[in-house]
């Protein structure tokens, strides 16, 4: 049965002999408000030990156990359930109506198991799936495409394909994607129980992860094995080699940016020196002088930008190299997926800001005592 919880729960109704007699169990507590998933039989352990032994001393034994199974009515509480629509597979024959019950034959020849599946089951209907692109081309008319999961075969429909999928090699494996209640149905009903969930991939966020780990703590959940990308992220950043390698890069960062505000600096003392002859002439004919260190200073702005402009775009290139090259030099075997670049904008956007800020203040700083004089000063290069 499938509890509401979606949960399958197993009930051994007994064993059936040759003379009629009433099996029976109750509903597990859980079980109750469900629905049945299958009637499943199984060949008597002893009867099948018996038929090898005798065929092991060279006797006439059965080679196939076989039979014919005949159901009576089938009741749960005061309710009377109806066989109509009941489909058998596995070990299990057509069954037949008779009267109230079914007769059932049997003949434990074939593979799966032995199951009477009640109407509406998902048994022989097919599964979409999205798979891998060569899977995909490789499905057959209107995308039939037979599976086997865990042993038991069924039939999937492709109607989408994806270039990868998170833990799979596209280039060494192929792989199935599917609703995971309509597999489970469709597993469960072919053979009970195979359709249990082995394996689950949460998205959370970091105050949904503390609260899974606090229940992870519980002695229920204590034999989990846990894997969490955060987990792994950190346990990266925090590697030493890697730790150190982020310092020594943050360093160069810092003095590059250093550098460059020096720079700025000589390129401006530069220009004030060498267009001495052409500043004079123009505080001489009057302009004031907020308006030539305002000059000086958007032209110091704009070396700045261009700078910056170009900084950005070699750091961008730089960063896909690196990729690049750690995927092309890895010692063990090509990720997947792929290494990508990824820039941080943000941080970039706040860096250069700051630069700004402080290039902007520096500089204006530095042209402050330019043309602060009560007369034009007549520089050494111009002539009297």
């Amino acid at each position: 049965m499938r509890a509401r919880d979606g949960a399958l729960v197993a009930i051994r109704l007994g064993r059936a002999g040759p003379t009629p007699e009433r099996l029976a169990a109750p509903v597990p507590r859980v079980a109750r408000g469900g629905r049945i998933v299958a009637l499943e039989a199984t060949a008597d352990a002893g009867l099948l030990a018996t038929a090898g032994h005798q065929r092991a001393e060279g006797g006439t034994g059965a080679d196939v156990v076989a039979g014919r199974l005949s159901l009576g009515a089938l009741r749960a509480g005061g309710a009377h359930l109806a066989w109509d629509g009941w489909t058998a597979g596995g070990a299990l024959r057509a069954p037949r109506h008779v009267g109230p019950g079914l007769r059932v034959p049997y003949a434990f020849d074939r593979p799966g198991a032995a199951v009477l599946r009640p109407p509406g089951s998902a048994a022989g209907l097919p599964i979409p799936v999205i798979a891998d692109r060569a899977t995909a081309a490789a499905a057959g008319p209107r995308g039939g495409l037979p599976l086997r999961v865990d042993g038991v075969p069924l039939t999937g429909r492709v109607v989408g394909s994806l270039a990868r999928l998170p833990g799979v090699d596209p280039a060494a494996a192929g792989f199935v994607v599917a609703d995971r209640a309509r597999l489970a149905a469709a597993l469960d009903t072919a053979r009970p129980g195979a359709g249990a969930t082995s394996e689950l991939w949460l998205a959370l966020t970091p105050g949904q992860e503390r609260r899974l780990d606090a229940a992870l703590d519980r002695p229920r959940l204590s034999g989990l094995t846990v894997t969490s990308r955060r987990a792994v992220e950190a346990q990266l950043r925090g590697d030493p080699l890697a730790r150190e390698l982020l310092g020594v890069l943050a360093a160069a960062a810092i003095a590059g940016g250093l550098l460059a505000v020096g720079g700025l600096l000589l390129a401006t003392a530069v220009a004030v020196r060498d267009e001495g002859a052409e500043l004079y002439d123009l505080e001489a004919q009057g302009a004031l002088p907020r308006t030539l260190r305002a000059v000086l200073w958007l032209r110091a702005m704009l070396l700045a930008a261009l700078g910056a402009l170009g900084g950005v775009a070699l750091g961008a290139l730089l960063s896909a190299l690196v990729a690049e090259t750690v995927q092309a030099t890895a010692a063990t075997s090509v990720p997947v997926p792929p290494l990508t670049a990824v820039l941080p904008w943000t941080r970039w956007g706040a860096g250069l800001a700051a630069g700004a800020l402080l290039a902007a203040a520096v500089v204006a700083v530095a042209l402050a005592r330019a043309f602060s004089g009560p007369v034009p000063r007549r520089p050494r290069s111009v002539a009297p």
